[in-house]
C-alpha cells in the first residue's frame, strides 16, 4: 500500500511518454516544451522505480497483521529516505550513461559528438553517486559491510566505470555500450547478494521481513505464472530482436524528414 503513490506516478510517466510523441508532432510551436516533458517523464519512470527498489533493499516499516502477512506501517516521507533516493538517482544516471552509449553506436556527425559529451558528463556524476550509494548501502543494509560479495562486486563496478571512461575516448562504441549495460547486471547482483531470500526488508523488525518462502502466491497462481511468464518473455525477446534488426546500422544525419 505504501508504494501505491510511487507505482501510480511510475505508470503515469510510462504511459505519458509515447503520448508526448504525438503531441510533439502536432504542436510545432510547443515542441521544446514537449521535449522537456518527455525528459521529465523519462526521469520519473526510472527514478520512481529506483526509489521502490531502494526501499525493498534498504528496509521499510512493516507491522504485523491479523492474517499473518506484515503490512506497511510507515508514512510516505519514510519511503523518501536517503538510501532509496540515492538508489533512484543511481539507476537514473546509469540509464543516461547507457542511453548516451547507445546514441554513440547509432549516430554520426555532430549528434554523435554531443552524445559523447553527454556520456562524459553523466559518467562523472555516475561515479560520485555510485560511491555515495555504496557508503549508504554499508550503513543501511544489515551485514552488507561484512559481506565479501558486496566488496567483490564493488571492485567490479569500479573496474567497469574505469573501462567505460577509457573506451569513451577510443573508437570502441559497441564495447562501450556493452560495458554500460554490464553496470546494471553488477548492480542487480549486488542487490541479490545483500537481500536474497528477503523480498522486502523490515527496518523496524527483521523478523517481519517478507521472504521468498512466506510472500509467494498460492500454488495455482505460481504454477500459472511459471507456465505463462517464460512464453511471454520469449515472445518479447523475439519481437525485440526483430525490431532491432530492422533498425540496425547508423542513423545518417540527413536520413530524417523535417516536419
Amino acid at each position: 500500500v505504501g508504494f501505491y503513490p510511487f507505482i501510480t506516478l511510475f505508470l503515469v510517466c510510462l504511459m505519458f511518454r509515447p503520448v508526448i510523441f504525438e503531441l510533439w508532432f502536432h504542436s510545432v510551436a510547443k515542441r521544446v516544451f514537449w521535449q522537456r516533458m518527455f525528459a521529465l517523464a523519462s526521469f520519473g519512470t526510472i527514478f520512481l522505480l529506483g526509489v521502490v527498489i531502494g526501499n525493498l533493499q534498504g528496509g521499510m516499516i512493516l507491522m504485523p497483521a491479523a492474517h499473518g502477512v506484515p503490512v506497511f506501517g510507515g508514512s510516505l516521507l519514510s519511503l523518501l529516505n536517503p538510501f532509496a533516493l540515492v538508489t533512484g538517482l543511481l539507476l537514473t544516471v546509469a540509464c543516461v550513461v547507457h542511453g548516451a552509449a547507445w546514441l554513440i553506436v547509432k549516430l554520426e556527425g555532430e549528434a554523435r559528438v554531443d552524445a559523447k559529451l553527454a556520456l562524459a558528463r553523466s559518467w562523472l556524476i555516475m561515479v560520485i553517486v555510485s560511491v555515495l550509494w555504496l557508503l549508504l548501502l554499508c550503513v543501511t543494509v544489515p551485514g552488507a559491510v561484512v559481506n565479501p560479495a558486496v566488496w567483490i562486486l564493488a571492485v567490479l563496478m569500479a573496474a567497469d566505470l574505469v573501462a567505460i571512461r577509457v573506451l569513451a575516448g577510443h573508437n570502441a562504441e559497441k564495447r562501450l555500450f556493452v560495458l554500460t549495460g554490464l553496470f546494471f547486471g553488477l548492480y542487480w547482483l549486488s542487490q541479490a547478494a545483500t537481500q536474497f531470500p528477503v523480498m522486502a526488508r523490515a527496518s523496524n523488525n527483521p523478523g517481519l521481513s517478507l521472504e521468498a518462502a512466506n510472500s509467494g502466491g498460492n500454488p495455482a497462481t505460481m504454477s500459472f505464472l511459471g507456465t505463462v511468464a517464460p512464453v511471454v518473455l520469449v515472445i518479447v525477446l523475439v519481437y525485440t530482436v526483430f525490431v532491432y534488426r530492422i533498425f540496425k546500422g547508423k542513423v545518417k544525419p540527413d536520413a530524417h524528414k523535417e516536419y
